[in-house]
């Protein structure tokens, strides 16, 4: 059970929102994704009021008075189907900031220039770090030919909340 106020990273998108809960001496605490699918619906803006509830109130559940909130922002999109995800995401975050939660707005440069220096670091390199520098973290996984292999899905949303968390604190000292 969470009591305490604490540092949290976040990689927010529509589909999966990566999270990670450091304690005030930065022990990683918690780490996860909240993960949203579409589904068949009559109509298409009924199903995107259902997944950008179910992340409003996941997060709302999540969250205690007091926590202090990373956030690597997203910095625009391709398309118009990417731009409702990216219209939610901001509409949630204002939601959050409403609610009395401070946040740290970063850019996807910021948290790859705190975690390896590289404003273009790979998601394949921002896994590698933040598994390595916290190997401890429940990275989630999966037996691939009888092996333990990381779900690279999941992983990156959550190497990259971490990596935000570590950008912000960086940023705010």
């Amino acid at each position: 059970m969470r009591c305490q106020p604490a540092l949290i990273g976040m990689d927010p998108s529509l589909k999966n929102w990566g999270i990670a809960r450091f304690s005030k001496q930065g022990i990683i605490e918690d780490l996860r994704v909240i993960t949203t699918l579409p589904e068949k619906a009559t109509r298409k803006s009924l199903d995107d009021f259902r997944r950008f509830l179910y992340l409003s109130q996941s997060l709302q559940d999540y969250l205690i008075p007091g926590d202090t909130l990373y956030v690597e922002f997203p910095i625009g999109s391709q398309s118009a189907r990417a731009m409702v995800s990216y219209s939610a995401v901001l509409a949630i975050l204002a939601m959050l900031q409403t609610q009395g939660y401070p946040i740290i707005a970063l850019t996807p440069k910021e948290v790859k220039m705190a975690a390896l220096g590289d404003p273009e670091a790979s998601k394949e390199a921002m896994i590698e770090w933040a598994t390595t520098k916290f190997p401890e973290a429940p990275w989630p996984m999966k037996k691939q030919n009888g092996v333990p292999a990381l779900i690279t899905g999941k992983a990156e949303h959550m190497a990259d909340a971490i990596a935000a968390a570590y950008a912000g604190i960086r940023k705010s000292h």
